[in-house]
C-alpha cells in the first residue's frame, strides 16, 4: 500500500522518537502490507468470477501467484512475532497456492505434432489443424469439392512463440486487459501483434511451408488464400470474422501472411470475443489454412436449415445468399446480398428470392447444386451447417469452409407482447437474429469503443461489421443499413441472442438519436417508444458456463472463501483453514495477539496495551509506541480518551464520539440496542481477541476496529508538516450477503467521495487515501472517517436493496467539530 511508503518518509522519528523501531514492530508492518495486498488480489478474483470485471486468463493466474506469494510472505512475517504459527501458516500457504493453480492450469494437448499436414492429414484433428481445416479436411475426404491445401499447425504456432521468447511477454500484456478499458485494449494488442510481427519463422518451419506451397499437383503457382484456422474457432463458439485472412498472396509472400494471420489473434475484438466466452490464450492455438485461390464468379453463404420465416419461407428451408466475385464483403457485412430460399428436398423447390433490379442471379441448376453441397454438408457432420462456397467461371464449386449452424428456433422466442395501436417507424426488416428489445437509439457512423455505448442501446449502423462484436453484450439491439443473415456479425449476433435486423439504407432516418423504440427482429418491425413487457426482459439469455469461469470456481474455494469468521471460536485455527484468506485472517489476528503482547504490563501498569474506557460499543486496547498517551497515563493499565495525545487518534476517536450512532434517532433502517442484544455480546463484551488495537505514537495511528466480522484499519501521520502528512483506511467484511456488503461500501465510497478521499472498492474490500493535506484537514477527514464508522458498522444487515444510497451519502454529516489534538 501507498501509506508505508508515506510511512517510511516520515522518518523514524514519528513512530519512536529517541529510539529505534523494534525487529517485532517492523515484522507487524510487513505482515500487514502482505496480508493487504493478498486481499486485494483475492477481491480482484471474486470480481472477475462474478462477471464484473472481465479479463484474460492469463489476469486470474497472475493474481493467483500474487496472492499466493502475499499470503506466503504474511506468514513469514508472522514467523518473527510468532515462530510456530508463521511456519505452519506457510506451510498451509504453499499447499494451498499450489493446489489453487493445479486446479487452474490450462492442459495443452499435442503441443509437439507436426507443423503442417495436408488436408487429408488435417480431417479430424483440430486440436492440430483448428476447427476450419479439421472440418475442411472431413468434406474433402468424404467427397465434397473443396480445393486443396494444407495447415500450418497450433504446434507450428507454439514452436513459434517459443523460438521468438513470446509467451511471458504476451502473459504479461494479456493480465494487463481489462475490457471495460477499451483505450488499454487497444495499445496491449498493438503491443501483442507487433511482437508477433516482428518474430522470425524458424528455419525448421518456414523450410516446411514453402516446400508445401511449392506443390504443383497443389498449387502451381496460384496466387493463395492464407486464412486463420484457430483452435475452437468454427466450433460451439464461432470467431466468426474476429480473424483475418490474406488472399491473393504470392507463393514466395507466404511467411510474411503466415504471420499476418498469426498476429490477428491479437485484435481488439479477437481478443474481447475470446475473453467472453471464457478461453484463454493458450486454449485458442493459432493454426493457419493456406489455399489456392478460387477465381469465383459468384460466392456466398448456405445455411442448410434456415430458421423458418428468416428468409421468407413458411417452413424450414435451405437459405442462400449469394453476391458476385468474392464473398469477402458479403461477411463482412458490408451490402445485402442476394437472397433465395429452397426447400429441403430433391429437386428443390424456390420459396422465396429476394433480388434487386439489374442483379443476375446465379442459374436455378447453380443454385440447386450449392443447396444440395449444403445438405450434403449437414449429413455427413450430422447438423445443420453454415457453408461458405464459391463458383468459378467454370461453373465449378468448390467448398470453403464449413462449421455449425446456430438455427433459430421457435421455441427459443419470448412471449410477444400486444403491439395493437403501437406507431409503426419502420416494418419489412430482414431478420438478422431474432428477439425483442426496447432502449434508446444511438446512432453511429463508425464501430465504437466500448465506452461509448449505452447499455441497452438500440444501436443504428450503417452496415454490419464484424466490429460491432466488440459491443454487441452492450447493445439491446441492433438495426442496420445494410448486411444479412450471411455476415460474421450475424452469426455472432445469434450467439448472443442479440434482436439484430436490417431495414435498408433509406429506413435509417425513421431512428432519431435518443428516440426510445422498440425492435422486433423477428418480425422486422421497429415500434415508436419503449415497451414494458415481461417478455423482453426474459429475451435476454443467461451467460452459459465458460471454461475459465469452472476453472476460476474450482479455485476460488482454495483461495478467497473465508471460513475462519469469529476469532473467539474454538474452531478459529490453522486446522481449519482451507483457504489463503483464511491463512491472512489467521495470520493478521495472531500478529494482532503478539502485538498485545509486545510489551507485558507490570504491576504498576508498564507500557502494554491498556484497555480504552468510554462510552461507546467499541472495544478498544492502545499500545503506546512513544508519544502516544499522555505521560500521565504511564502507570495505569485503563485509560480514557482524554489520555490520548496522538492527534491522528485523537480526531478518529472524536469523530466516533460525535457521531453517537448506537441511539441516533434519524440513523434509517437500524435498531441498534436490538441488533446488540442478539449479536452475542460481540460489542458488550471486552476480550481483547474481540476488540480494536490501536498503535499509537506522536503524530501517528495505525487502528484496527473489529465490529463482528468485518474490520476496520485506519493509518495516519497527522502533524504539521504537510508533506508527511497521510490517511490510509481499509474496511472489508461483514455478516450480510456480498450484495449487502456492497451497497453499504457503495455508501461508504461516496460519503468519503464528498470528503475529498481518493476511493477504491474491489469486491467487498474498500480503500480510501488523502496525502498531503494540512493538520486541520487532515484531523477533519479523520472525525469524517470515525463518524462514518459509526454508523455504518452493522448497516451491511440492514440496509434495503431499494434504499437510496445517492441521497443517504449525501445526508451524511459533511461537517464535524474536531478535538482540538493540540489539547
Amino acid at each position: 500500500m501507498r501509506w508505508f511508503g508515506r510511512m517510511r518518509k516520515a522518518g523514524r522519528r514519528l513512530l519512536f522518537p529517541g529510539e529505534a523501531p523494534t525487529e517485532t514492530y517492523a515484522a507487524f508492518r510487513t505482515l500487514l502490507r502482505s496480508d493487504n495486498a493478498c486481499l486485494e488480489a483475492l477481491a480482484e478474483l471474486e470480481e472477475m468470477h462474478s462477471g464484473e470485471v472481465e479479463a484474460d486468463w492469463a489476469a486470474v493466474v497472475s493474481l493467483c501467484r500474487r496472492a499466493r506469494r502475499r499470503a506466503e510472505e504474511t506468514a513469514r512475517a508472522l514467523s518473527a512475532l510468532s515462530e510456530e504459527d508463521g511456519r505452519r501458516a506457510l506451510e498451509l500457504a504453499v499447499r494451498l497456492g499450489e493446489a489453487a493453480e493445479a486446479r487452474g492450469r490450462i492442459v495443452v494437448s499435442e503441443p509437439d505434432g507436426p507443423h503442417v499436414l495436408s488436408l487429408a492429414e488435417a480431417a479430424g484433428r483440430p486440436e492440430l489443424a483448428g476447427g476450419k481445416a479439421s472440418n475442411l479436411g472431413l468434406a474433402a475426404g468424404a467427397g465434397a469439392p473443396t480445393p486443396p491445401g494444407f495447415a500450418v499447425t497450433t504446434a507450428a504456432w507454439r514452436f513459434f512463440v517459443e523460438k521468438n521468447g513470446l509467451r511471458p511477454k504476451l502473459d504479461a500484456l494479456l493480465a494487463g486487459i481489462r475490457l471495460s478499458d477499451p483505450v488499454s485494449l487497444r495499445e496491449a494488442c498493438a503491443a501483442m501483434r507487433g511482437l508477433v510481427l516482428e518474430g522470425v519463422v524458424p528455419d525448421q518451419l518456414a523450410e516446411s511451408i514453402l516446400r508445401a506451397v511449392k506443390e504443383p499437383a497443389a498449387f502451381g503457382g496460384a496466387g493463395l488464400a492464407v486464412r486463420s484456422s484457430a483452435l475452437a474457432e468454427d466450433g460451439e463458439v464461432s470467431f466468426a470474422g474476429q480473424y483475418d485472412s490474406r488472399l491473393n498472396q504470392a507463393p514466395e509472400d507466404v511467411l510474411d501472411a503466415y504471420r499476418f494471420v498469426l498476429a490477428s489473434k491479437y485484435r481488439p475484438r479477437a481478443v474481447s470475443y475470446r475473453i467472453r466466452r471464457g478461453l484463454a490464450d493458450e486454449e485458442t492455438p493459432m493454426a493457419v489454412l493456406v489455399m489456392p485461390m478460387v477465381e469465383a464468379a459468384w460466392a456466398g453463404v448456405a445455411y442448410s436449415r434456415e430458421t423458418v420465416g428468416a428468409c421468407g419461407g413458411g417452413s424450414a428451408a435451405c437459405g442462400l445468399y449469394v453476391s458476385p466475385g468474392l464473398g469477402r464483403t458479403l461477411v463482412e457485412g458490408a451490402f445485402t446480398p442476394m437472397r433465395f430460399c429452397l426447400s429441403r428436398t430433391f429437386p428443390p423447390e424456390m420459396l422465396a428470392e429476394h433480388v434487386d433490379p439489374g442483379e443476375t442471379p446465379p442459374s436455378r441448376d447453380a443454385l440447386a447444386g450449392i443447396m444440395e453441397a449444403a445438405m450434403f454438408m449437414e449429413t455427413l457432420f450430422k447438423q445443420p451447417q453454415d457453408v461458405e462456397w464459391a463458383v468459378d467461371g467454370n461453373g465449378r464449386l468448390f467448398i470453403l469452409q464449413t462449421r455449425p449452424f446456430r438455427e433459430e428456433r421457435e421455441d427459443d422466442e419470448p412471449e410477444r407482447p400486444d403491439f395493437s395501436g403501437r406507431p409503426i417507424l419502420l416494418e419489412d426488416g430482414c431478420r438478422i437474429s431474432g428477439g425483442l428489445a426496447s432502449g434508446v437509439v444511438r446512432r453511429v457512423d463508425a464501430v465504437l469503443d466500448a465506452d461509448a455505448v449505452p447499455e441497452g442501446a438500440v444501436l443504428c449502423v450503417p452496415a454490419l461489421s464484424p466490429s460491432l462484436s466488440k459491443v454487441a453484450h452492450l447493445a439491446g439491439a441492433v438495426v442496420a443499413g445494410v448486411g444479412s443473415r450471411a455476415g460474421h456479425f450475424a452469426s455472432i449476433a445469434r450467439e448472443l441472442r442479440l434482436p439484430v435486423v436490417v431495414v435498408g439504407e433509406g429506413g435509417l432516418g425513421a431512428l432519431e438519436e435518443g428516440r426510445a423504440v422498440t425492435v422486433d427482429a423477428s418480425s422486422g418491425v421497429v415500434y415508436d417508444g419503449a415497451v414494458q413487457c415481461p417478455a423482453l426482459a426474459e429475451n435476454a439469455s443467461v451467460a452459459p458456463p465458460t471454461p475459465a469461469g469452472g476453472r476460476l470456481g474450482a479455485m476460488l474455494p482454495l483461495l478467497s472463501r473465508l471460513t475462519l469468521l469469529d476469532p473467539a471460536s474454538p474452531d478459529f485455527s490453522l486446522e481449519k483453514a482451507e483457504s489463503l484468506h483464511d491463512v491472512v485472517r489467521y495470520a493478521h489476528e495472531a500478529a494482532v495477539r503478539a502485538m498485545f503482547n509486545l510489551a507485558q504490563p507490570t504491576a504498576g501498569g508498564g507500557r502494554g496495551a491498556k484497555k480504552l474506557k468510554s462510552g461507546l460499543p467499541a472495544p478498544m486496547y492502545a499500545l503506546d509506541l512513544g508519544g502516544g498517551l499522555e505521560k500521565s497515563a504511564a502507570k495505569r493499565r485503563e485509560i480514557t480518551p482524554e489520555d490520548i495525545a496522538s492527534a491522528p487518534m485523537r480526531a478518529v476517536w472524536g469523530g466516533l464520539a460525535a457521531a453517537k450512532a448506537r441511539w441516533d434517532p434519524n440513523m434509517p433502517h437500524m435498531d441498534w440496542e436490538g441488533f446488540d442484544r442478539i449479536s452475542a455480546g460481540v460489542f458488550a463484551g471486552t476480550p481483547k481477541e474481540l476488540a480494536g488495537l490501536a498503535l499509537l505514537a506522536d503524530g501517528y495511528a495505525h487502528v484496527f476496529f473489529r465490529f463482528g466480522y468485518h474490520f476496520a484499519v485506519v493509518d495516519s501521520v497527522c502533524g504539521p508538516n504537510v508533506k508527511d502528512n497521510h490517511i490510509s483506511f481499509r474496511f472489508k467484511g461483514g455478516g450480510g450477503s456480498l450484495e449487502q456488503r456492497r451497497r453499504r461500501l457503495a455508501l461508504a465510497a461516496g460519503v468519503l467521495g464528498r470528503g475529498a478521499f481518493e476511493v477504491r472498492t474491489v469486491g467487498d474490500m474498500l480503500e480510501a487515501t488523502a496525502a498531503k493535506c494540512s493538520e486541520r484537514d487532515s484531523r477533519e477527514k479523520l472525525a469524517l472517517l470515525g463518524a462514518l464508522l459509526a454508523h455504518t458498522r452493522l448497516m451491511d444487515m440492514v440496509l434495503p436493496p431499494d434504499a437510496d444510497i445517492e441521497a443517504l451519502a449525501a445526508g451524511f454529516p459533511e461537517s464535524l467539530e474536531v478535538p482540538d489534538a493540540t489539547t
